[in-house]
This record gives structure tokens, C-alpha cells and sequence, in this order.
């Protein structure tokens, strides 16, 4: 609104005292009000529909993140039903294409009778009804410049139908190799999505979606002091969220547990335990169950926090212990 005033007022001419028309202002004349509430409206028709398009692009972006989530998680279980049953039903459809297939002899037909019969019937006038509705007549001694004329026509749309038709087959040929070249380069299409194996030191965390109302710029750096805080300040699912971030930071940097984006809790303790000794995985147990119940199911447990806070903050204390980390 300032600026589209502040325009009208530098497109204004130098002959119109803004001195006198600024003590106007100060009395709040009519045309005043009436510009202003015109500029109002023009700048909500302008701003509403790019924020209430912007609110629902963000709204479908996130039910795609979720959905596609869902699908992922409904995919693994189908894996998971299959797992069993997949070498039985490779074996079937093996046996079907190795089982020999029956001998089947055509009949020997003769192609003479089949021209004759054929001939026979189209000779019918019953069967099948002629009509001759127009016969064009050429006159080649007095047409033959249209006839020319035509026959060039007709050549020139040929040679532009052969010429699209070879730069379509150049074109599918240009797609082919740069296919060929995007795979050869990158080694597949879901490189990009694909779980990153090679967890170090030095490489980024990975976060399981779980946590989707932390961001990754949001997270401190002091873990266990932000938990503590979120707890008293009444937030119990950030504080478990941030103690569970702590504790999966440990297992990858720790034991080098492969963790993916879209793996769920369970997976996540499937994956830990693989690497985790037997003495430390109860703590992981408490703190998933935990989170679960809370952050899930929304229920009121009543448990000790801080002490559940030094379990996880002890697993700090036996890296430090084995290789001393900075963590």
C-alpha cells in the first residue's frame, strides 16, 4: 500500500503543492480515504490469491510426503509377504515355460479353390452391392499443366512428410543415447532417493521422517540440555524427539548403523540392534516405547524423564569411553 502511494506521489507533477495537500491529509479529507481504501482492495486481490495458493501447494506437498510414505511402508509389507512364497511361484512359472507344449498339425488348404471361391463371390451381385458414383476424366492434352502442378504439390508434401519423418527417428535416436548416458552416468534412475550405505564421521545424519515437525536447521546442539529444557516447559514429545535425535546420531556415528528416511521406529530398533551390544539396547526399547505411546497413541504415561534422559546421556559416556567422539 506505501509503495503504490509512494508511486502516485512521485508520478505526481511538480506543479501540485504537496505541501497543501499534505495538511489535507493531516484533516483526513474524504478523496483521501476513498484512495486508500481503493489501494487496500487492489493490493488484497493481489496478495489473496498467491497466498491462498501458496497455503494449499504447502498442504498438498506435505499429504504427498505422507501418502507416499504409506505407500512405501505398504510395498515393504508386501515384500515381507512374499518374501516366503517367491521362490515357489519363480519355480512355477519356470516349469511352465520348460513344460513342452502339444503338437498341433494345420490343415493342408488348397490355394487354388480358395482364389476360385473368392473370385466366385465377388462376382455376386447379391452378396456384395457396386455403385459407381463419379469417374474423374483426365484430359492429357489440355491438363497437363495442372497435372503437373499437382504432381509437384504432391512431391513437395512428400519430401516435407520424409523429412519430419527422419527428424522424429533423429530425435527418438538423441533420447535413446541421452537415456543411455544419464544411466551410464548416475547407474540407475533412484540413485538420488536411494539410502545412503556409506555412514562416516564426516557425512550428514540421517533423520527418519518421524521427525518431521523438527527441521534440520532447528536442531541444537546440545541434544540432552535442549530435551531437559522441552520438558520443562511442558513439550514432552519435542524432548523425546530430541533424545531419540541423540540417540540415533549415536548409533551412526558409534556403530555405523545404516538408518534410511523412511524407515519407521521399528525398523529403526531392527536396524540398531543389528550392530548395538545386548547391554544397550534396553535403553533403546524404553525410549522408542516411550516416544510411541506419547507422540502416537497420545497417551499420559507416567514415567521418570530424567532419568530416562541420563540412560541416553550414558550412551554419550561409553562412546567417549570407547573412542572419544565428538558428539
Amino acid at each position: 500500500m506505501f509503495s503504490i502511494a509512494a508511486l502516485i506521489i512521485a508520478l505526481t507533477p511538480g506543479s501540485f503543492s504537496l505541501q497543501e495537500q499534505y495538511y489535507q491529509f493531516q484533516s483526513d479529507p474524504t478523496w483521501v480515504e476513498v484512495s486508500f481504501n481503493f489501494i487496500y482492495i487492489f493490493v488484497i486481490a493481489l496478495i489473496a490469491p498467491l497466498f491462498v495458493t501458496g497455503g494449499f501447494l504447502a498442504y498438498l506437498h506435505r499429504r504427498v510426503e505422507l501418502e507416499g510414505w504409506d505407500i512405501e511402508l505398504a510395498f515393504k509389507n508386501m515384500r515381507s509377504r512374499f518374501k516366503a512364497i517367491l521362490p515357489v511361484l519363480c519355480f512355477f512359472v519356470s516349469a511352465l515355460f520348460l513344460a513342452p507344449s502339444p503338437k498341433t498339425y494345420a490343415q493342408e488348404l488348397n490355394k487354388q479353390t480358395i482364389k476360385n471361391d473368392v473370385a466366385a463371390l465377388y462376382a455376386e451381385n447379391d452378396v456384395i452391392e457396386k455403385k459407381t458414383t463419379w469417374v474423374p476424366h483426365f484430359d492429357e492434352s489440355d491438363g497437363s499443366s495442372e497435372k503437373d502442378f499437382l504432381s509437384s504439390v504432391v512431391s513437395f508434401f512428400q519430401w516435407v512428410g520424409t523429412g519430419l519423418g527422419n527428424l522424429s527417428w533423429l530425435l527418438v535416436g538423441g533420447l535413446v543415447l541421452l537415456l543411455a548416458y544419464y544411466l551410464y552416468k548416475n547407474k540407475g534412475f533412484f540413485t538420488s532417493v536411494a539410502p545412503n550405505d556409506k555412514v562416516s564421521k564426516n557425512s550428514e545424519h540421517v533423520i527418519p521422517t518421524l521427525f518431521a515437525d523438527i527441521q534440520h536447521n532447528d536442531i541444537p546442539k546440545d541434544l540432552i540440555l535442549a530435551a531437559k529444557q522441552a520438558y520443562e516447559e511442558g513439550n514432552l514429545r519435542r524432548a523425546l524427539a530430541y533424545l531419540l535425535q541423540f540417540s540415533l546420531f549415536w548409533a551412526q556415528e558409534a556403530h555405523s548403523v545404516k538408518l534410511h528416511y523412511s524407515m519407521t521406529e521399528s525398523e529403526c530398533q531392527f536396524a540398531i540392534y543389528q550392530k548395538i551390544p545386548p547391554s544397550q539396547q534396553p535403553i533403546f526399547e524404553r525410549l522408542f516405547l516411550t516416544w510411541m505411546k506419547v507422540a502416537w497413541a497420545h497417551q499420559h504415561i507416567d514415567f521418570n524423564f530424567a532419568e530416562l534422559a541420563d540412560e541416553v546421556s550414558s550412551l554419550k559416556n561409553a562412546r567417549l569411553n570407547e573412542q572419544g567422539p565428538n558428539l
